[in-house]
């Protein structure tokens, strides 16, 4: 009779393998997880600068179309021309069409309000004429500014530089997006 040699694993043996498999997979986790969370601020980026880019063609389509912008309380007012009339026809402009931008605004505000919650503000374009409002954002940070004519206490102008400043929270960690631009109006009075 052969009697064979049983082969097994010890139990040190086993212990090792399990340990070192449960190193591994917390490596892996962690790095699985850090590897997403900075996926989700690279996304989040770009989300921010694709809305910044959204909110500045928005002020700047509505600023070249102006004839100055103003500051009230911190919100910025667009005013635009007034066509002349004709008065043979009623109605019907001189110069064109009538106010060409957005809305078939004389002025046109853009206000911050808070937020409940948060530190972040919204900015929302309104009508005045006819108060139709679009929101623009609900991340606009409190750094967010509007400058006329280059001077912080300029209380209307022609020049407008916008630093939008846009904030949100990703898994805990903020993240932030500042860019700026300056516009000028292309229709004086």
């Amino acid at each position: 009779m052969i009697f064979r040699k049983k082969q097994a694993f010890t139990l040190v043996e086993t212990l090792s393998a399990v340990v070192t498999f449960g190193i591994v997979a917390a490596m892996m986790h962690a790095l699985f997880i850090g590897a997403w969370i900075n996926f989700e601020i690279g996304l989040t980026n770009v989300e921010l600068a694709q809305e910044a880019n959204k909110i500045f063609s928005i002020i700047e389509e509505d600023v070249l179309e102006s004839k100055n912008v103003e500051l009230s309380g911190g919100d910025l007012i667009v005013n635009f021309p007034i066509p002349q009339m004709d008065v043979n026809n009623p109605g019907t402009p001189i110069l064109g069409d009538a106010v060409t931008g957005n809305f078939p605004e004389n002025q046109v505000e853009y206000q911050f309000a808070n937020q409940v919650g948060t530190l972040n503000l919204e900015l929302t374009r309104v009508g005045i004429t006819s108060v139709t409002s679009t929101l623009l954002s609900r991340r606009i940070d409190v750094a967010t500014s509007f400058i006329i004519d280059g001077d912080i206490n300029a209380g209307s102008g022609r020049s407008l530089e916008v630093k939008l400043f846009l904030r949100d929270d990703v898994f805990g960690s903020e993240v932030f997006y500042q860019q700026s631009k300056e516009m000028t109006a292309r229709n004086p009075v």
